[in-house]
């Protein structure tokens, strides 16, 4: 449980749009994930969490950095290397419509990473598809569907189906509920947590929802322009978040009985996307003189609790 499936080191995604523009979608990124736990990502939209999810996993090149995976670098492996060890590590889309092939039955979507990877004989793939159909509570006979016969939580137990069917370490859930109803993400979500168990799984759960990272998360990494500001204990970040950016977002959460002054206590001026300064100085409602001309590092502030704030790192020091 204490080893390290996966260490990401400085990891960066930058897009050129122009000789003078540049996007930074992610910017010098670094943690690591235990074998069993799941990490949590998030932050508003726009902010590099599904581009940091695809960055890992190599469907996107980095700029630069390290992403290691069971003690292998794959940032410097071929695109062969890479393919032979997606076994390993998978994805759960947002939207498993747009991953499905439309002319494709259910049972040739889920056969198909097993004859990729070359796994098996025909007989007991069709029997791990079986299995697998059942596992995440479809019928067999939905194998003989198209995705275009299922709802969008039965497509989304296809998607899991498919990213669990190669037995991978790590599973990276993109979104993986936010285009679903209340009741069926519950359902979802306890499915998740259910195979997570079952297969042993590590995840590396990113959205946009608190209240969902909330409950499936061991550990939370907060992200605003490319960076992570704050990162601590599923616990602890709930309780005692110190970046003014977690702050906000948690402020922001419906609470039966509680106001809408939340949003109130952002400033209005644009996010500094400098070379300088911290990128939440415009909208900071705790910035000080600091703040505007020097970038904040992330620093552990109290145990395992990160935070990349010149105000918080100041106080926590005093």
């Amino acid at each position: 449980m204490n080893r390290e499936l996966l260490k990401i080191s400085q990891l960066k995604k930058y897009y050129h749009l122009s000789r003078k523009k540049m996007i930074k979608a992610v910017d010098d990124v670094s943690f690591s994930v235990k074998k069993g736990e799941v990490l949590g990502i998030v932050g508003e939209s726009g902010c590099g969490k599904s581009t940091l999810g695809k960055s890992i996993l190599q469907l996107t090149k980095p700029t630069s950095g390290n992403v290691i995976f069971l003690d292998q670098e794959l940032t410097k492996q071929s695109a062969k290397e890479v393919r032979r060890m997606r076994r390993q590590f998978q994805m759960i889309f947002q939207d498993p419509y747009a991953s499905i092939h439309p002319r494709m039955k259910m049972k040739d979507v889920l056969e198909e990473p097993l004859i990729v990877h070359k796994l098996g004989t025909r007989a007991e793939r069709k029997e791990v598809v079986r299995s697998m159909l059942e596992l995440v509570g479809l019928d067999v006979s939905y194998g003989e569907r198209y995705a275009h016969q299922f709802s969008g939580g039965q497509r989304q137990r296809i998607g899991i189906a498919r990213a669990l069917i190669t037995k991978p370490k790590l599973i990276i859930a993109d979104e993986p509920v936010s285009a679903l109803d209340v009741s069926v993400q519950a359902q979802i979500l306890n499915l998740l947590a259910d195979l997570k168990e079952a297969f042993e799984l590590t995840f590396l759960f990113i959205s946009h929802d608190l209240s969902v990272v909330r409950y499936i998360s061991d550990r939370v990494a907060v992200m605003y322009l490319g960076k992570i500001v704050e990162m601590a204990d599923t616990h602890s970040l709930f309780h005692q978040a110190k970046h003014p950016y977690t702050e906000i977002l948690l402020a922001a959460v419906p609470v039966i009985g509680k106001g809408e002054a939340a949003e109130l206590l952002f400033h209005n001026e644009e996010s500094s996307t400098s070379e300088k300064g911290c990128p939440f100085y415009g909208r900071c409602h705790k910035r000080e003189a600091i703040c505007k001309d020097e970038k904040p590092l992330l620093e552990e502030v109290s145990e395992s609790h990160y935070v990349a704030c010149h105000f918080i790192n100041r106080e926590e020091n005093r």
